[in-house]
């Protein structure tokens, strides 16, 4: 996370004016401070043996904390600018925001890199653009000293805020979502994390005429969906959720999939592509990159 790029979070982000004839105004991320995260695999004791026997390993939430300075041109201009801020960070008016996504909004930031190669310097000149879905876990804490907020009004004034964040999902995430036209060939998706995820295909409205065994395959797994009663709009197979959704009104059409919605999470290497394809308009494979 470069601290001197823009950071964003639900409707404020960083920067700081400065100006020769008056006091900066504005706010930026002074420190973060990252977390563990919670590693949840099964481990119990092996029987007459040394050792344990362990299961499969996922992680779990994972907790970021920020500390800021928010400043004002005048006291009143500080004052405004972090309830500002305050009001950003609320978790309960974060969960307002986005009530589907329960609050958890995207924390965005830049990470510098090196490699200049997959990520230019005339597309990413501020580095490589990421984000965090997060929610505060508190309510921001603030410091109101008489050195830093007293004295005369126009010369300014500045406050130190901190936040918790919590992330149900620990990846980092590119900011823009990837498309790729899925076909009949093999395809290998292109990809330049270095964590999985997970995408959705979203089927373009089919015909009349769609095929009972409509196929698609991700990962070396498959998913057979019926479509002959699928007319007229788009449907979404979400592999994360393992349920598919009609577009125009969400709702699932779990009635349609033989043997479940199988797919692996993407990574480097994966493959992809579509089979008895009659009356099928187009499918789009979409997902977001992701990192450690």
């Amino acid at each position: 996370m470069d601290l001197s790029k823009a950071i964003a979070y639900n409707g404020v982000t960083s920067g700081v004016t400065r100006t020769a004839s008056g006091p900066s105004y504005g706010w930026q991320v002074e420190d973060a401070t990252f977390s563990d995260a919670e590693v949840a695999g099964y481990l119990d004791k092996a029987a007459l043996r040394d050792g344990v026997d362990a299961g499969d390993v996922y992680l779990g939430r994972r907790l970021l904390n920020i500390q800021a300075s928010v400043m004002g041109s005048s006291k009143g201009d500080g004052w405004d600018r972090l309830q500002d801020w305050l009001a950003a960070f609320s978790p309960r008016l974060a969960y307002n925001a986005d009530t589907a996504n329960l609050g958890f909004l995207p924390f965005t930031f830049y990470q510098p890199t090196a490699d200049i190669v997959t990520w230019p310097t005339s597309a990413y000149a501020d580095g490589i653009p990421m984000q965090f879905y997060a929610r505060p876990a508190a309510l921001p804490s603030w410091r109101v000293a008489r050195d830093a907020t007293g004295g005369v009004s126009g010369a300014g004034i500045a406050f130190d805020v901190r936040v918790p964040l919590l992330m149900r999902d620990p990846r980092k995430y590119l900011q823009t979502e990837v498309s790729v036209a899925v076909s009949t060939a093999t395809s290998t998706v292109s990809y330049r994390g270095d964590y999985p995820t997970f995408g959705t295909m979203v089927i373009s409205k089919p015909t009349a005429t769609a095929a009972d065994n409509f196929t698609l395959y991700l990962g070396g797994l498959t998913t057979v969906l019926d479509l002959s009663t699928a007319t007229g709009t788009s449907y979404t197979v979400d592999y994360e959720d393992r349920l598919v959704y009609h577009s125009g009104d969400g709702t699932s059409r779990m009635g349609w999939v033989t043997g479940g919605v199988n797919g692996k999470e993407i990574d480097v290497g994966r493959t992809f592509r579509m089979a008895n394809t009659t009356g099928i308009t187009g499918v789009t494979l979409t997902y977001r990159e992701a990192w450690a």
